[in-house]
């Protein structure tokens, strides 16, 4: 069974549930000019968390959950409204003040706040790609600064406990691999490996470096109690894409020299891969996945040479000027389908409709996975904790988001998915592995399904994840908690964590 304090919650972020981006008078974060051009669906109010966020409090606390996730968006807190503006504007009290409030309502609610300083956006006077230069770090730390401080001031002047759960940054690989690969979100460079590795890289340093200050500002603020720090990666098989950031900020705490780091992480990749060669995880063995296998090889070729080539010296620099510090206090995975196998797919008719601009543009929206086809394989779920319960017995690990979408738009009136799968059966399954580990001791501490509501997702609202169901043509935004196929997700939950 779970521990007592085991955490039972749901993720949310502020850009994709608060609302109130990119319009006039609005904050405006980097996604701003796609949106203004119509490259993608207007944000607009998202589910308006930003007003209604007591009320989705109650909801996640009548299920039973005794935790939430949420995020604090630097472009609210730091915001220029001018789009021309490049240089760093004051900070925005009312803003700060704001998210103190929120946070002491999800404390007085009964959750346990998990919170987010930073979810894939930055404000839009930064330009957009930001994670190229290093001097965004020293910004980054401000706005850290200044918001720990802030938010925990206001919860301990209300007599309650200041947060002890942080997430830095959300899934730096997928941030560095949407931006600088794939194209997906905004960037005006070209997509290239030298790119990617050097955001990834600066992404890390400035998590480092917020580990450090905020165990700083705790330090000198002892009522604030301690706190547990982390960044959560999108979980995936490819060693040089995931796994490679947690080993790489652990080495020198398992006291692995400087020298030797290169050949203990081509190490670590190769048991990696041997504990998933013998996994029980029953892949869909289709010709796409034989290509997403081939990719997955060469990728294994390509990630030490990557390493050896951009050697990350201002990385390794930082992390050996303290080499006792293992600089994450608890490991948080996002888990989906993590296995490159099932990247690609082959096309589907309706999708030669699909307005492409380019070659490149067709082949990423018709022959790669969606969201909404992403396979259910509860068993790597199992796979990912045992191995980084194995690799970090001492950390303790929280599935900060574990989810899975539906397809609902124009063309399709109930939410729908390739396997038919219900969101109540989803969590059946999951639910159940997590209690399975719980039972063989692993050091696994909560649980976070992505999300309460359904929500904006990247440029579109077609991807339904959530718990409660949200009619987006409606004004009033209600959540509806038996949805479109009859199924009440909602409910479920809270029944399996009873």
């Amino acid at each position: 069974m779970p521990r007592a304090d085991f955490l039972w919650g749901v993720s949310t972020s502020a850009y994709q549930h608060e609302g109130g981006f990119n319009a006039p008078g609005c904050p405006l974060n980097n996604w701003y000019e796609w949106e203004r051009s119509g490259r993608v669906q207007a944000s607009g109010r998202a589910v308006d968390f930003w007003n209604r966020h007591a009320d989705d409090f109650k909801l996640a606390r009548g299920l039973g959950l005794n935790a939430f996730r949420l995020g604090i968006s630097w472009s609210r807190v730091q915001p220029a409204q001018d789009p021309a503006q490049k240089t760093a504007p004051p900070f925005d009290r009312a803003a700060l003040d704001a998210y103190g409030r929120m946070l002491a309502e999800a404390r007085e609610a009964g959750l346990e706040p998990l919170v987010t300083l930073h979810h894939f956006t930055h404000p839009h006077w930064l330009g957009t790609d930001v994670w190229l230069e290093p001097g965004t770090i020293d910004l980054y730390l401000d706005y850290v600064r200044e918001t720990v401080t802030s938010v925990n001031q206001s919860l301990v002047a209300r007599g309650l406990p200041a947060v002890r759960w942080w997430i830095t940054l959300n899934e730096p690989n997928m941030l560095m691999g949407c931006s600088h690969l794939l194209g997906t979100f905004p960037s005006n460079k070209r997509h290239s490996m030298s790119s990617a590795v050097a955001a990834f890289q600066n992404l890390l340093i400035a998590h480092v470096k917020a580990y450090r200050l905020i165990h700083r500002l705790y330090e000198e603020s002892p009522g604030w109690g301690k706190p547990m720090v982390s960044f959560n990666n999108y979980s995936s098989d490819l060693y040089w894409l995931d796994h490679v950031a947690v080993d790489a900020l652990a080495a020198p705490s398992f006291g692995v020299s400087r020298r030797d780091l290169r050949d203990w992480l081509y190490e670590q990749s190769q048991d990696f891969q041997e504990e998933m060669w013998h996994a029980d995880i029953p892949f869909r063995q289709t010709p796409p996945y034989w290509l997403g296998q081939a990719l997955k090889g060469l990728q294994q070729l390509i990630g030490p040479w990557q390493i050896k080539k951009y050697n990350a010296v201002a990385l390794t620099s930082l992390l050996y000027e303290r080499p006792a510090e293992r600089p994450f206090d608890f490991i948080a995975l996002d888990y989906y389908d993590p296995f490159i196998g099932h990247a690609f797919r082959f096309p589907r008719w309706e999708e030669f409709f699909m307005p492409n601009k380019n070659l490149r543009s067709w082949l990423l929206n018709t022959m790669t996975s969606k969201w909404w086809d992403w396979a259910v394989i509860p068993q790597g779920l199992r796979f990912f904790v045992r191995h980084y319960g194995r690799r970090h017995p001492t950390a303790p690990i929280i599935l900060a988001e574990n989810g899975i979408a539906q397809l609902r738009n124009r063309f399709q009136d109930k939410p729908w998915r390739y396997d038919g799968m219900k969101r109540s059966d989803f969590l059946k399954m999951h639910l159940d592995e997590v209690r399975r580990l719980c039972d063989e001791g692993w050091n696994l501490h909560g649980y976070f399904h992505w999300s309460l509501t359904d929500n904006y997702e990247w440029g579109t609202y077609d991807a339904r994840f959530g718990l409660y169901e949200v009619d987006f043509a409606d004004p009033a935004l209600e959540r509806h908690e038996l949805n479109s196929l009859g199924d009440r997700p909602a409910r479920t939950f809270g029944q399996l964590i009873g």
